[in-house]
């Protein structure tokens, strides 16, 4: 009865790598404003990019700097923000997690 337990154990620790590995490879993207800005973000949650339309903009910036706003900058900087946010979140919820388990590595915590 132990060996069936372990050996289902092991199985189910397989199948979840597994399922691990496809969903780390897996891309989502979500939009916002009707479409005019999207971000697409690996399984693992980690964003992959970040597209503004200048249309976002229009009624709000005036044309004749629209026509010479280069968006890419501020896409780049919005995800390197997102990044950066991400992963301070990360630390804090390992040093938070780590103060309960008293430094036990735990998986999925």
């Amino acid at each position: 009865m132990n060996d069936s337990f372990m050996q289902q154990a092991q199985e189910l620790q397989r199948r979840m790598e597994k399922v691990q590995k496809e969903l780390d490879s897996h891309e989502v993207t979500g939009y916002a404003a009707g479409g005019l800005i999207e971000m697409t973000m690996s399984g693992k949650l980690d964003p992959l990019s970040i597209r503004l339309s200048k249309d976002v903009l229009k009624d709000k910036v005036p044309d004749d700097v629209l026509e010479k706003l280069d968006l890419t900058e501020l896409e780049d900087m919005l995800l390197v923000v997102f990044k950066d946010t991400k992963n301070r979140v990360e630390k804090h919820v390992q040093e938070r997690m780590s103060s309960v388990t008293g430094g036990l590595n735990l998986p999925g915590l």
